[in-house]
């Protein structure tokens, strides 16, 4: 998907997976129900369960 430019940093177009992201950073990408839009509240420090990895992020969009 990022290869392509469907996803957004902070608005921005990325061409590349390997993108760094930072706490505060907006990603916007489609999704089959329509566009997401996600704020990083905060990077992992390990890969964990899904709850975990769920309160790194808050859901933007509306209907979400």
């Amino acid at each position: 998907m990022a290869e392509d430019g469907h996803i957004r940093l902070n608005g921005r177009r990325i061409e590349r997976s390997h993108s760094p992201v930072r706490a505060g950073d907006l990603i916007t990408f489609p999704h089959p129900s329509g566009v997401r839009v996600v704020r990083i509240l905060q990077l992992p420090g390990r890969r964990g369960p899904a709850p975990e990895a769920q309160s790194c992020y808050e859901e933007l969009t509306v209907g979400a």
